[in-house]
């Protein structure tokens, strides 16, 4: 593995520290640079942060630990019931939500890193609601809007960049007139063309019975439910039957919705709308590997669902709490590759975000003590 052994911090990078911005303060990054009178031009700022300066640093299969402080032990250790989080380069932060199992008080924690002065800030915060958040956490970047569902609930919840960190919208949609799952947080994702050029929503996977599964949208327009009937699967079995993923491609404009496969289920690719309707939808019938959240040592072995970060119209499955596996969707098939990923083969306990246009993935685990990794895949 090749991995490099220096960390970046604010201090070492170019030499040069970042002042710590106010949530007033914190601006979307502007263009890397700007010509200015005479021709010249000049850097605007966000590009000489740490994460894009570690993520220039790497070469293909590369990675670099990073120092990204600001999270105290009791925040980080709310996203070890947590798979993902989400980075958005062009508005210059990255966003993250946790939950304490209910025997651990059920907190909750709500955490924004402003790129620029490579600081996090959080909220933990009390609740009543049941559950963890597994893959139940979506981001639409036009509005900065960040979603999660809950247990056992018919409606998702929201929160916007701007509002105080413990204050969301509950409820932000309208009812999906049951139960959108009754097993774990619904697996949840914000695609930005569902039904058409920029009109977008949620998808949600959800199961009707202990037998049944699919994949439902919520129309952010029009505040509106709506089934994908090509997705519903019958004669399913076992526990946690939707207990998968569903990630946006970026570079293809399509999701894939994965459901567990040694349990009966099915994996779709979804394709975007048009004028109000809902685009395509067709089967990926050799997905590698169980996609979503490890919850337990058995469980070891399954895998994340993610992004590919080159903008390219891929994805990849990283394995988590197994072997480090790697899968890339590349033609409408899954191949497995000969390489392996960086992250803590053995743990369980790290979410990962992609960060699309610096073409690196970035780990972040749930310990004080443990680096935070970026990586960049070696094709």
């Amino acid at each position: 593995m090749n991995r490099r052994n220096f960390v970046l911090s604010s201090a070492s990078l170019l030499g040069v520290g970042f002042p710590l911005l106010s949530k007033a303060q914190s601006l979307p990054c502007p263009p890397p640079t700007l010509s200015v009178e005479g021709g010249a031009t000049v850097s605007t700022g966000c590009e000489d942060s740490v994460l894009h300066g570690a993520a220039r640093s790497l070469g293909r299969g590369q990675s670099v630990t990073i120092d990204d402080p600001g999270l105290s032990s009791s925040a980080l250790h709310t996203i070890q019931w947590a798979n993902r989080f989400h980075v958005d380069v062009a508005a210059g932060r990255a966003h993250l939500i946790g939950k304490n199992a209910s025997s651990q008080g059920r907190q909750r924690s709500n955490c924004v890193y402003d790129i620029r002065s490579n600081k996090w800030t959080y909220a933990i915060y009390g609740g009543t609601e049941l559950g963890h958040v597994y893959e139940s956490f979506a981001y639409d970047p036009e509005r900065y809007e960040v979603y999660t569902g809950r247990w056992n609930g018919n409606v998702l919840k929201s929160w916007r960049y701007g509002d105080s960190l413990d204050e969301w919208k509950d409820p932000a949609t309208a009812s999906l007139g049951r139960v959108i799952n009754s097993d774990t947080q619904p697996a949840i994702c914000w695609f930005p063309h569902l039904f058409g050029q920029d009109d977008g929503g949620i998808l949600a996977l959800t199961h009707e019975s202990a037998t049944k599964a699919s994949v439902v949208a919520w129309h952010r327009r029009t505040n509106q439910w709506h089934s994908l009937a090509a997705t519903v699967t019958t004669g399913m079995s076992g526990s946690y039957i939707s207990n998968g993923a569903v990630e946006y491609v970026a570079g293809g404009r399509f999701c894939i919705a994965s459901f567990p496969p040694s349990q009966g289920g099915r994996t779709f690719r979804i394709d975007a709308g048009s004028n109000g309707a809902l685009g395509n939808v067709s089967e990926i019938k050799n997905v590698p590997i169980h996609c979503g959240y490890v919850a337990t040592p058995n469980e070891r072995g399954r895998g994340i669902l993610i992004d590919d970060p080159t903008g390219a119209a891929s994805a990849y499955i990283l394995e988590k709490g197994g072997q480090g596996r790697v899968w890339k969707y590349v033609d409408g098939s899954w191949s497995l590759r000969s390489y392996r990923h960086p992250f803590n083969r053995s743990s369980i306990d790290w979410v990962v975000a992609t960060c699309r246009s610096l073409g690196v993935f970035w780990a972040k685990y749930n310990r004080p003590d443990v680096s935070s990794l970026l990586w960049k895949p070696n094709d």
